[in-house]
């Protein structure tokens, strides 16, 4: 990774942190480590000298790991080591397993920094050991992935590029700080980057589209914040894509950007990049004298670092074929054998570290990835079992559906059979099937009662209860009477209210008509509803279902059945 800082604060600023409390001290470094490493330092050296007079353990060991995380990215690496050691000492004693973590992943990192990845790796197996965190822990996914860039420094970019985008996906499906996931899933898109770029300088072409990919959505999840570290990493791999796809101009456009602004917040990582690439730009376009000039840049950062920077190689390979385009053999010599000592010690570091990723951190996850392929088995065959016993009682409710149906089915072509007996009946009279003998009624006299009762009959001639405005008030107005007597004559003699005693004239109209009219029958449910006196459909499904026991549409397929068959 690489990190750029800013001026340091002035005396006026640093004679205020000394009013701050240690709380206040860790925001505002927490603030600042990811945009001026110097101003971090400032705020972290003052935390630790509170945290110091207070005497306080856990205060102590917190602000020197700060310390430590801002020497870092300010290239004092020696220095970070040193306070990191007592970083590690103090959890040990405080049996602080979380700052122990994060002690010995900084650690792993610095060793990284300076190409020492042998220790890197022991760093972050020793972080895993002391990881009192669960498989989706935000804080072990970072150990994961600094073990996947070590993997992609010795090209085992297969494995890195699995691990990152593992972890990017496992971001999404646990509960983090919406920074602190911000800040990990634009290392893992820096990384992605970075890995198809590599992937691509081994000659696999079609790896450039996913590196660019990958290094827009992380400028986009930049947006505005054009000051932090991210954006300018990956405005410097967006310099590389350019290079990759030889956009020379605008590669060369970018560097310079990224250059101005490396140099100006004295970022050494991210100056040696850009005139790096500067000069393999510079090399491509045959402009030999202007490549020696970025590349020598570069080399005078390399030689004075405390980091490793891990395309010397690929520099004094450039630098050499530069010189003897300009016929300088001596300084062309010079770079060809730099170059010649650092890709054979390469060989044998990526060989050495491979096998010992292999032997501890890949051996563990295999073993992993065996016992939850196990337990994936164990769940594959509870479900089998479980789908089992959900088929066999589906195949049971299926076949009471079936059963129920057949039932169903019998018991409606049985009540259709009793209704189109009872369309026989009414065929044959008119008269009201149901008619109860009269009643005795007090304060009614026979003769009013037999009065109302024939006119009622001569309303029913008449079938004047299809019109739909077949009311209580209308009926007794045609019937020379007032609404509550003639409501009680009907409720007594015919037996039910004047709305069912209505209902069922029009339904036994209905049932007579319908069997006896092809055309009527084409009508549907609300045609013919409307037709018998009904306003709406639904009113006249409820009468005809409730009168007779099927619906009518139950009614036109018995009918319309018939008729085929005759």
């Amino acid at each position: 990774m690489v990190f750029y800082s800013a001026c340091a604060i002035g005396n006026a600023q640093v004679d205020s942190l000394s009013r701050k409390s240690y709380q206040e001290l860790v925001t505002a470094f927490q603030s600042a480590i990811e945009k001026d490493a110097q101003l971090a330092f400032q705020y972290a050296e003052a935390a630790h000298t509170l945290a110091s007079s207070k005497n306080n353990p856990q205060q102590i060991g917190e602000s020197l790991y700060f310390l430590a995380k801002a020497n870092n990215d300010l290239s004092q690496n020696k220095l970070a080591l040193t306070q990191l050691s007592k970083v590690i000492h103090v959890a040990n004693q405080l049996k602080d397993s979380v700052l122990l973590f994060k002690g010995n992943v900084l650690r792993g990192n610095v060793y990284n920094d300076v190409g020492d990845e042998s220790n890197a790796l022991q760093a972050y197996l020793e972080a895993e050991k002391s990881s009192a965190f669960s498989e989706k822990s935000s804080d072990l996914i970072l150990l994961f992935i600094n073990i996947a860039f070590i993997k992609k420094l010795h090209k085992d970019y297969k494995d890195a590029v699995t691990i990152f985008t593992e972890n990017l996906e496992q971001l999404q499906t646990i509960t983090i700080d919406s920074n602190k996931k911000r800040r990990y899933e634009l290392i893992i898109l820096m990384n992605l980057t970075d890995t198809y770029l590599r992937m691509k300088e081994d000659g696999n072409s079609t790896n450039i589209e996913k590196a660019e990919y990958y290094n827009t959505i992380g400028l986009e999840k930049c947006g505005d914040d054009t000051a932090s570290a991210f954006y300018n990493v990956l405005l410097m791999n967006k310099a590389i894509i350019q290079f990759e796809k030889e956009v020379y101009q605008e590669s060369i456009a970018i560097a310079h950007k990224v250059k101005a602004k490396a140099e100006t917040t004295n970022n050494e990582g991210l100056t040696c990049t850009a005139y790096f690439y500067l000069g393999k730009n510079y090399h491509r376009l045959e402009d030999y004298p202007e490549s020696i000039r970025f590349f020598n840049l570069a080399y005078d950062i390399m030689k004075t670092s405390e980091r490793k920077y891990s395309n010397e190689t690929i520099l004094h390979d450039l630098q050499a074929q530069n010189y003897l385009r300009i016929k300088d053999i001596d300084k062309a010599e010079f770079h060809l054998e730099l170059f010649r000592k650092l890709i054979k010690a390469q060989g044998k570091k990526d060989l050495e570290t491979q096998k010992t990723l292999a032997d501890t951190h890949d051996q563990k996850i295999r073993e992993e990835r065996v016992k939850r392929l196990q337990n994936s088995l164990d769940e594959l065959k509870q479900r089998k079992l479980f789908l089992y016993i959900i088929s066999g009682v589906l195949v049971v409710l299926l076949l009471l559906s079936v059963v129920f149906y057949r039932r169903k089915v019998r018991k409606i072509k049985e009540k259709v059979a009793q209704v189109l007996e009872k369309v026989e009946i009414l065929e044959k009279s008119q008269a009201d099937i149901q008619k109860k003998p009269v009643k005795s009624v007090e304060n009614i006299t026979d003769e009013k009662a037999l009065n109302i009762l024939k006119k009622l009959e001569e309303f029913e001639a008449s079938e004047a209860f299809l019109v739909q405005g077949c009311t209580l008030i209308y009926v007794a107005e045609q019937l020379n009477s007032n609404t509550t007597y003639l409501s009680k004559v009907i409720n007594t003699y015919k037996g039910k209210t004047f709305n069912s005693y209505i209902n069922e004239l029009r339904i036994n109209k209905a049932l007579i008509q319908l069997k006896n009219d092809a055309k009527l029958r084409s009508y549907n449910i609300k045609g013919i509803a409307e037709e018998f006196g009904f306003k709406r459909q639904e009113t006249f499904s409820r009468a005809f279902k409730q009168q007779t026991g099927i619906y009518p549409s139950q009614y036109l397929k018995k009918l319309d059945q018939t008729a085929k068959d005759d």
